[in-house]
């Protein structure tokens, strides 16, 4: 049966929630529920996200493989910056790694944030070696590498 890409909404938010936390480790948990539920439009996470870390705007999308969450990404813009859009939480489950679902969902969340003037679209990720398969299709997509700068963002107080 062929992947079908759909919106995380409040119908499936749940079942999105359940794919990432199987992907991402149990300290990503908490994070993963409020932000796919605040993309969702659900309150409070919506206006708790806002507050907290000034999402101005996020969207996500799951992967289903014969009707099973296989895989799943969005995108997010701060306030202040909706020029730019940051991939947001992305991960395929492990019996479903292989089959294209990890480009497929990232191509679905930056075609939808083309649709809202963006310019630049970011990703931050880790060096770890779990993430080299992530790099990898990162790069294939064209995206480009940045040094990280700690000195780049001003400090508290500066």
């Amino acid at each position: 049966m062929a992947i079908e890409i759909v919106a995380v909404t409040p119908e499936n938010v749940e079942q999105a929630i359940a794919c990432a936390q199987k992907v991402f480790k149990p300290n990503d948990h908490f994070s993963i529920r409020q932000e796919f539920m605040a993309a969702a439009g659900m309150e409070p996470e919506r206006s708790a996200v806002r507050s907290s870390v000034e999402i101005h705007r996020a969207a996500y999308v799951m992967a289903l493989k014969d009707g099973m969450p296989a895989g799943f990404s969005g995108y997010y813009s701060h306030v202040g910056h909706e020029e730019d859009v940051w991939l947001g939480w992305t991960g395929v489950g492990e019996d479903f790694c292989r089959l294209g679902i990890g480009e497929k969902v990232v191509a679905q969340a930056l075609n939808a944030a083309k649709f809202e003037g963006v310019e630049n679209f970011r990703i931050w990720t880790t060096n770890e070696s779990e993430y080299d398969s992530a790099r990898k299709l990162y790069a294939r997509m064209g995206f480009a590498e940045e040094a990280y700068n700690a000195d780049a963002l001003p400090t508290e107080g500066a």
